[in-house]
């Protein structure tokens, strides 16, 4: 029989019904952690996204064990910040994630534009909220990115995929390590030094994750850049980027000490906690002396660096395609986004 996530949709009444209640529809996304559909809930009436999860290779058993065990573990959480997982189920050889479907762009496609300094403070928070409520309950992320971060239409963080990472060999962009026992998934320029070189993390390498990306929203850069795994965590182990502020003085110095502190190479110099990060970042703002200038496109007092505005062209940064050859592919989770650098595994 025909897989269901393989075929493509035709009307609503003949699309594959499966677990006797999820009708199949269109692919929303596919990457290094599974393939996403669109799917209806005929029995509550709500759209869904499902998660098909693969556990492949001579470890299938294990793997899947814990691709159950964490997917199980991360569905406890129930937050506004957290996209919301309903249930966890086996379907054949694989294994799905019943998730919330949820509309919007993810922060990789909001830094297409520009974002002033006011917005910054708002995702800011909100995405360090997210965090804290994860941690509380013992879970961490592993593979906070822009495409993981999502902005829904009424202006809401919601992240994506909390407590599965570990438990995905990827391909692709995500690069995967393994030692004494642990697995450790993640996207390259996203990924705290303890993780590249395959040591215990604890909640500190989500804190490092969120400092690359409140650098990328503040700079419209990334950080740590290279055309090889190696060459990435290379910079990620030993160089230190331009401080924020160099680049956007408008964020003034004592957010730009921040995120250099969330990006400490050592765990111990970081911020200690996200509900800490929360409190640091209401200091920072009170530094600035003013609460945000609003949402205009003119760089001005609060204003960030946004493509074509106050930084080098794209094409003119380590790793980044022209416009003209930028590849737009679908990923984790449900929308269409900018591909990052392919990086080879070493």
């Amino acid at each position: 029989m025909p897989d269901p996530f393989d075929q493509k949709p035709s009307d609503s009444d003949t699309r594959e019904v499966i677990l006797g209640r999820y009708r199949i529809d269109k692919r929303l996304g596919h990457g290094g952690m599974g393939e996403v559909r669109l799917a209806y809930d005929e029995l509550l009436g709500r759209p869904v996204a499902l998660k098909r999860l693969r556990a492949d290779g001579t470890d299938a058993a294990i793997h899947r064990d814990t691709i159950l065990r964490e997917a199980r573990r991360a569905s406890h959480i129930s937050d506004r910040r957290i996209a919301a997982i309903y249930d966890v189920v086996e379907h054949g050889d694989d294994v799905l994630l019943v998730m919330e479907y949820i509309p919007g762009l993810n922060f990789r496609q909001r830094m297409k534009d520009s974002i002033s300094l006011d917005e910054f403070w708002d995702l800011a928070t909100q995405s360090a909220e997210a965090l804290a409520v994860a941690h509380d309950h013992g879970i961490i992320h592993r593979d906070i990115k822009p495409e993981n971060l999502m902005l829904t239409p009424n202006r809401q963080v919601k992240v994506l995929d909390f407590g599965i990472a570990k438990a995905i060999t990827s391909s692709g962009e995500t690069a995967t390590t393994r030692a004494a026992g642990l697995v450790v998934a993640g996207t390259p320029q996203y990924m705290s030094p303890e993780a590249h070189l395959g040591q215990h993390i604890d909640a500190r390498t989500d804190i490092f994750s969120l400092g690359v990306v409140f650098y990328e929203l503040l700079t419209s850069r990334r950080p740590f850049e290279g055309a090889t795994y190696a060459a990435v965590a290379d910079k990620v182990l030993h160089t230190e980027p331009k401080p924020v502020i160099e680049i956007a003085p408008a964020c003034g110095s004592a957010l730009s000490q921040l995120v250099a502190r969330m990006m400490a190479k050592d765990k111990d110099e970081r911020v200690a906690s996200a509900a800490e990060l929360m409190h640091e970042l209401e200091q920072a703002r009170a530094a600035t002396g003013q609460p945000g200038v609003g949402d205009s496109t003119a760089p001005a007092a609060g204003q960030l660096p946004a493509a074509g505005s106050q930084r080098k062209a794209p094409d003119a940064l380590p790793g980044r395609r022209s416009a003209a050859r930028r590849k737009s592919v679908k990923l984790d989770p449900i929308i269409v986004v900018e591909e990052p650098p392919t990086i080879p595994k070493p």
